[in-house]
C-alpha cells in the first residue's frame, strides 16, 4: 500500500514538473516567434517607407529647389523632411501634349500616390484572407507600436515571474519531495544569477528598428488644388529649362 501511495505521489510529482517546464519553456518558446514574426514585419514596413521616400523624391525633384520644398511643406501644413534630391529624372508621368499640363498632372499624380502610401504605411489597408475567407486591415506603423507594447509586457511578466531562478527553485522543491535534496535557496546563488541575466528578454523598442514616423498630408480638395497650383506656375516660370530637362 505504501508502495503505491509512493509510485503515486512521485507519478503526480513527475506530471507537475512536466507541467511547470512547458510552462517554462513553452511561454519563452511562443515569445521568441512572436519577436521573430514582428521583425519580419517591421523588414515589410522598412520596404514601405523605402517606396515613400521613393515617391518623396520625385516630389522634391519636381519643385527644384529646397527653397520651393519649404514653400510646399507650408502650403500642406506639415514637415515632410529634410530636401534631398537623389534622382535627375522622372521616369512616368501622365500623358499631356503641352510641357506645363504634363508638369502639374505629374505633380499631382505623385502627390496622390505619396498620401496613399503614407496612409497605408501608418493605417494599413484592407485586404482579404483567401485562407480565413476575411477582410483584414494590413499591417501597419500603428500596430507595429500597439503590438511591441504587447509584446514588452509579456517580457516583463516572463523575466519577472517565469525566470530561470525561479524555475529552478520551483522544480528543486518539488524535487524534494522525493528525494533527498538539499532544500537551500538556489536562487541566492552567483550560478542562477548568472542564468537570469543571460535568458532575460530584452524589451522591444521603436527606436531600435529605426522607422520613421511620417506627417499625415491632408487628401486633394479645390482650396488645396488652387494653392498647390499657384506654387507650381511659380516654379515653371522660373525654371522652365530644368522642368523640361525632367520629363526627357
Amino acid at each position: 500500500m505504501s508502495t503505491n501511495t509512493e509510485d503515486l505521489n512521485k507519478e503526480l510529482i513527475f506530471g507537475i514538473l512536466k507541467d511547470s517546464a512547458d510552462n517554462f519553456f513553452g511561454r519563452r518558446s511562443r515569445l521568441e516567434t512572436e519577436i521573430e514574426f514582428i521583425k519580419n514585419k517591421i523588414e515589410e514596413l522598412k520596404l514601405k517607407a523605402k517606396q515613400i521616400e521613393d515617391v518623396k523624391n520625385i516630389i522634391q525633384l519636381m519643385v527644384i529647389t529646397q527653397e520651393n520644398w519649404m514653400k510646399f511643406s507650408d502650403i500642406l501644413g506639415v514637415d515632410l523632411g529634410s530636401f534631398n534630391v537623389e534622382i535627375k529624372k522622372i521616369s512616368a508621368c501622365p500623358f499631356s501634349l503641352f510641357l506645363k499640363s504634363k508638369y502639374k498632372k505629374c505633380f499631382f499624380y505623385y502627390y496622390n500616390v505619396l498620401f496613399k502610401k503614407i496612409e497605408i504605411y501608418k493605417y494599413g489597408e484592407e485586404i482579404y484572407d483567401k485562407e480565413k475567407k476575411i477582410k483584414k486591415i494590413s499591417f501597419n506603423y500603428y500596430l507595429l507600436i500597439k503590438i511591441i507594447k504587447q509584446i514588452n509586457k509579456k517580457i516583463d511578466e516572463i523575466n519577472t515571474y517565469y525566470s530561470p531562478s525561479k524555475f529552478l527553485q520551483f522544480s528543486k522543491e518539488i524535487s524534494s519531495s522525493i528525494t533527498s535534496l538539499d532544500k537551500s535557496n538556489v536562487t541566492g546563488s552567483m550560478f542562477v544569477y548568472d542564468i537570469d541575466n543571460d535568458f532575460k528578454f530584452n524589451k522591444l523598442s521603436l527606436s531600435e528598428f529605426e522607422l520613421k514616423e511620417y506627417p499625415d498630408i491632408p487628401s486633394l480638395n479645390k482650396k488645396l488644388i488652387k494653392k498647390i497650383n499657384s506654387l507650381l506656375n511659380i516654379i515653371y516660370r522660373d525654371h522652365r529649362k530644368k522642368i523640361q530637362s525632367l520629363f526627357k
